[in-house]
């Protein structure tokens, strides 16, 4: 289990805001609506992010390719598959925020790096 207080709602709050900064800098809207955002808009978002660390899509399901990133970028933020598959529900919501919100650190980090 992690460490990262995902069901924490200031956590959650500061998560999203984090995100929507982040993807307003790409004009992308996914994260503009009340949590939890539409399904489709946390797919789009995990696939967005994805693609910016050039991750290949090996088998062109979210479902197989994000939890191999996970695993290779040592995610701290356990994520099952259900989750991936049904990302619209109230139970993956949580889990998902986190995966997001950690892949966006990753990604300003790397930003900021060179």
């Amino acid at each position: 289990m992690s460490n990262v207080p995902i069901t924490d709602r200031s956590y959650q709050s500061s998560a999203i805001c984090t995100i929507r900064n982040y993807l307003s800098l790409y004009s992308k809207p996914y994260f503009n609506k009340p949590p939890p955002p539409s399904a489709k808009d946390i797919t789009d978002t995990i696939r967005f992010l994805m693609a910016q660390f050039y991750w290949p899509s090996n088998t062109g399901k979210l479902e197989e390719d994000l939890p191999s990133l996970l695993k290779f970028m040592m995610c701290p933020i356990n994520l099952n598959k259900s989750a991936i598959k049904a990302p619209g529900t109230p139970h993956a919501w949580p889990s998902l925020l986190g995966v997001i919100y950690w892949l966006v650190q990753i990604v300003q980090y790397s930003d900021h790096k060179w």
